[in-house]
């Protein structure tokens, strides 16, 4: 069996796959991007 953890931040998404002995055997990010109407985001 896998585990796959997800980090929903505010700056970057991250994802990793683990084994079961936890070790990393993937992982991605991707930078958040903020769209702003005014003073809202």
């Amino acid at each position: 069996m896998a585990f796959i953890t997800i980090d929903l931040g505010t700056t970057n998404i991250k994802v990793a796959l683990f084994s079961d002995a936890l070790q990393e055997l993937d992982s991605s990010s991707q930078k958040v991007h903020y769209h702003s109407q005014g003073a809202l985001i």
